[in-house]
């Protein structure tokens, strides 16, 4: 059975734990910027419209990106650990990439495994896997590789767990 310290520490998770760190870093820096426009239209002949319309204008985008992106990664995190039991460890080889329309600068991988009933599943991973420097998960290290995943055929969704398994299985 997979346990909650397997899926805290898989790939898939961590990668989405990093991204909404760094939006939540960001988002200050964002607001602070907004707050200074408007003490800097302060000396100036600004009317109180143009000041709501500039202050939305720069807010606008945070919301739309920030909150779903927090949201989303607290649903998925949360409803992976309701539904722990229902999640079975598949091995599968990432050797179908995949450029995604929104992280250009990643990889997606299409993975083909078969669960016990002898049906084939073909699922599409997050973008998770980069050229990047920085990126820890490089496309060098992991494509043609095998790697864990965690399937559970009653909501339809996978998680990228790793290479290994950490924790205890």
């Amino acid at each position: 059975m997979i346990t909650q310290e397997i899926i805290n520490n898989s790939i898939e998770i961590k990668w989405r734990k990093k991204q909404r760190d760094f939006i939540l870093k960001c988002s200050p820096f964002i607001i602070i910027f907004t707050i200074m426009c408007l003490f800097i239209m302060k000396d100036y002949k600004v009317s109180s419209i143009e000041k709501i319309g500039i202050t939305l204008i720069i807010l606008i985008p945070l919301l739309f990106m920030c909150i779903p992106m927090i949201i989303g990664t607290h649903i998925i995190y949360k409803k992976t650990s309701l539904l722990l039991k229902d999640y079975k460890l598949y091995k599968v080889l990432l050797n179908h990439p995949i450029v995604p329309k929104v992280y250009i600068r990643s990889l997606s991988y299409n993975v083909t495994f078969e669960i016990e009933n002898g049906e084939k599943i073909t699922k599409k991973t997050p973008p998770i896997f980069t050229h990047e420097v920085v990126g820890k998960y490089t496309i060098e290290q992991y494509n043609n590789q095998e790697v864990y995943i965690a399937y559970s055929k009653s909501n339809n969704k996978m998680i990228v767990i790793g290479k290994q398994i950490y924790g205890e299985y």
